[in-house]
């Protein structure tokens, strides 16, 4: 009997620690599979960037890595490419590059090599244009999965968020309008000032185009394009936006905007929706959560709120994501105007390369131009709980992050999906190990009760 009861625990750890084997690999496997080697940067027909990362080892011939970069630009000349810490441009292959007279043009650099510099840890890709202008991709090596980008599991709730978004009440969209205290009079004078600016936005852009019209998704651009160049980030007012809800709508109002050129995020992402709503376009903030270096685990608990804006295209029956604020390299600050121009690499960015640097918490529809009279302008402590933590980043932290030394970070990876998948793990072991330790009492106690009848 004796000999019977260790076989039955025999068997039944050995049947536990291979489920508990099975586990480990195929967890392990869906970790490998949170990365992806093609990135597609934009879905802009007028400017695309698609990466594609490759690794090389000691049985390739030549033994060379290789990221390929196929640039196109229409408007913006592209001058170089480099990965900061690791290649220069000059070490850098360029194929079929051709550039248009006066305008932009497209090329396909190949960056090879660089297989024994290389060490585990995340490195920039940095485009740089004629104008100065730079934006900057994150990539990452590891000995394990080589080059690669990483997935943290939130392209998909991009979608989700803004699919579905919740519409505020009017008189809350009133207050992001005119602010706190403000009157039927001032409502109205404000929507007709967003009107004339969305007009003439449109107009321009059609006398430009010579074309009697042109589609939303181009005047979005255009949008997209005026705000960030005419709005300087207020680095003044920045971390003072907790204050109480007055300090916070004050900065944020369309009205105060639209008077001072000078706001935060939520400003940026306020009159981005307001004028596209103006051309008939539905348009919606999203707020949310940012970080410009692509830092995961900063990505995936920081507090610190951020918003920007995404718009209905119904010639293609989607959404598109866009961040005015991000793509303004303008400030406001010790009551000076310093214009540094547009970036505009966050107009209909891919959700896989928006992923990278932004997560969403919900999508608000501000519908201004539904806004009635009568109203009291009393919601503010709604407004209020949306900025407990202030902006996320003044745009000193998005425009210079370019010129930062690249530094290895830890290569763990920080995905949620990676992170749920490692849970249940946790728990399904978990509960496996107190199955071993229930059948070993159970075992044991049987063979004392034999003994004991013995």
């Amino acid at each position: 009997m004796e000999n019977k009861c260790k076989n039955k625990l025999r068997i039944i750890t050995a049947f536990i620690l291979s489920t508990i084997f099975v586990i480990v690999v195929c967890g392990a496997d869906s970790a490998s599979q949170a990365r992806f080697g093609v990135l597609v940067t934009t879905n802009d027909p007028m400017r695309q960037i698609t990466f594609e990362v490759s690794s090389s080892d000691e049985a390739t011939p030549d033994y060379a890595d290789t990221i390929t970069a196929n640039i196109f630009f229409v408007e913006q000349r592209v001058t170089a490419i480099d990965i900061l810490g690791l290649v220069t441009s000059d070490e850098i292959e360029y194929r079929g590059r051709r550039f248009e007279e006066g305008g932009g043009g497209e090329f396909t650099a190949v960056i090879r090599g660089f297989p024994h510099e290389r060490q585990s840890g995340g490195y920039r890709i940095r485009i740089s244009f004629e104008d100065a202008a730079s934006i900057v991709y994150r990539v990452y090596y590891s000995e394990e999965y080589g080059w690669h980008f990483r997935d943290n599991g939130l392209a998909e709730r991009h979608m989700s968020v803004v699919e579905n978004y919740t519409p505020v009440p009017i008189a809350v969209a009133a207050q992001y309008l005119v602010g706190i205290g403000g009157t039927n009079a001032i409502s109205a004078e404000t929507l007709d000032n967003i009107q004339t600016l969305g007009d003439l936005i449109v107009n321009e852009l059609v006398e430009e185009s010579g074309l009697g019209s042109v589609s939303d998704y181009d005047k979005a651009r255009a949008i997209s394009r005026w705000v960030a160049a005419n709005l300087f980030y207020d680095r003044d007012a920045f971390g003072k936006t907790a204050d109480s809800a007055e300090s916070i709508i004050g900065i944020i109002n369309l009205k105060s905007v639209l008077e001072t050129s000078r706001t935060i995020c939520s400003g940026y992402a306020n009159l981005t929706a307001a004028l596209l709503q103006s051309q008939g376009i539905k348009a919606v903030t999203v707020i949310g959560h940012a970080h410009p270096l692509s830092d995961y685990e900063a990505l995936l608990t920081d507090d610190r709120a951020h918003e920007w804006t995404a718009f209905y295209y119904e010639d293609e029956e989607r959404w598109v994501m866009l961040d005015s604020g991000w793509d303004s390299l303008n400030f406001f600050e010790d009551n000076n105007f310093t214009e540094r121009g547009v970036r505009l690499k966050h107009f209909d960015i891919s959700v896989e390369a928006f992923a990278q640097t932004h997560r969403p918490v919900r999508a608000e529809f501000r519908d201004y131009f539904a806004v009635v009279t009568g109203h009291e302008f009393d919601d503010s402590e709604y407004i209020a709980s949306n900025f407990d933590n202030s902006d996320n980043w003044n745009n000193d932290n998005i425009s210079d992050f370019d010129a930062i030394p690249a530094t290895p970070a830890n290569e763990s990876s920080f995905s949620e999906e990676s992170n749920s998948v490692l849970f249940s793990q946790i728990v399904i072991i978990g509960v496996l190990t107190f199955g071993v330790i229930v059948c070993f009492v159970v075992i044991v106690v049987k063979r004392r009760s034999i003994g004991g009848e013995k």
